[in-house]
């Protein structure tokens, strides 16, 4: 009796769980953003930082964000008038731009 090599290896049932979980969801907010049954997809930023819900922003056509905490990251009572501005400004800009690409 001879025995041949699985073809299934650790190396080859190695998955990026993180990479997949964001390939499964862009797919999927995709869908719902194409489906034509659905009023509005809206996005959240909770647990990401600006920088990363911007980038998530850009690859969603048709998605809707919410920033609340994102758009106060960075922002401090302790900040001058033109700095706590300057902050916002940027915020602002940042969500701007990752939402006219969607």
């Amino acid at each position: 009796m001879t025995t041949s090599a699985s073809p299934f290896t650790a190396a080859s049932l190695r998955v990026d769980a993180e990479a997949e979980t964001a390939r499964i969801n862009d797919r999927l907010t995709a869908y719902l953003a194409e489906s034509k049954r659905r009023g509005v997809v809206v996005a959240l930023s909770g647990g990401y930082s600006r920088d990363e819900a911007n980038e998530i922003l850009t690859r969603n056509t048709g998605v809707i964000a919410s920033f609340s905490r994102a758009l106060t990251e960075g922002l401090s009572a302790n900040q001058s008038d033109e700095e706590f501005d300057a902050a916002l400004d940027t915020a602002i800009s940042g969500i701007f731009a990752a939402s006219a690409k969607a």
